[in-house]
This record gives C-alpha cells, structure tokens and sequence, in this order.
C-alpha cells in the first residue's frame, strides 16, 4: 500500500490544507513545520503563506518534483492553497484537503483545473 492512501479521507473539518500538510510531513516525513497562523480571516491566512514562502521553501520551483515537496496552487480570488507532491508511476499528483471535497484527495496535477485550482508550482523545503 502507498503512504499516502493512510491519508486519503481524513474528514477536512479536523483540518485545514496547511494543517493537513503539516500533519502529513510531520507524521510521514518527520519534518516539523507550522504554516503562519493568521489571527484574522482565511484570506489573511492565505496571503500570509505566500508572503512568508521562502522562510519554508526554497524560492525557485523545482522542475523534478519528489514525494512530499510542497505544491503551491490557487484557486478561486487567487486564494493560495497547499498539498503534498506524491509520485505514482512517473505522474505527480497532490495529496491535500479542501472544504468542497469534505475529505483529503489525491488528484493528479494535470487535472486540477477540474477542480478550480492551479498549479503554481512545486518547491523543496529547507529542511
């Protein structure tokens, strides 16, 4: 069984995508990391990670991504959103959790766009 499928369905109400993807690098990949927290709104949550991005991430999008870097999208209003790279057979997909799917997914990045997100790009932690 992949790693990721002990993630897959985790209900989105226990967490958010960043607390999701800590969770998951925490949990799989023993990387300990907090997101910024925004005490205001989730817009200022969401403009708050890319403004801080490279406190966590290396700043040029890596173009051989691995299991667990981060994947940077946006979505409707150009909110931010964040998921894990997994590779399966050759193809990346994001592992991430969003309120409309209710549950933690696993989608390929080529079909994104179906779900109203787009791929920003892929980046390595500095670890």
């Amino acid at each position: 069984m992949h790693w990721s499928r002990k993630y897959i369905s985790i209900p989105y109400s226990e967490m958010n995508c960043a607390e999701f993807t800590e969770h998951v690098l925490s949990d799989y990949f023993n990387i300990d990391f907090k997101f910024p927290q925004s005490q205001g709104s989730f817009f200022m949550e969401s403009h708050q990670i890319r403004k801080e991005m490279h406190k966590f991430v290396f700043p040029t999008p890596t173009l051989d991504p691995e299991d667990g870097d981060l994947v940077l999208m946006s979505g409707t209003k150009r909110l931010n959103h964040v998921g894990l790279c997994v590779r399966l057979k050759g193809v990346s997909y994001v592992l991430h959790t969003q309120k409309s799917f209710g549950c933690a997914c696993l989608h390929k990045v080529s079909e994104l766009s179906f779900y109203g997100l787009f791929l920003e790009g892929f980046y390595k932690w500095q670890k």
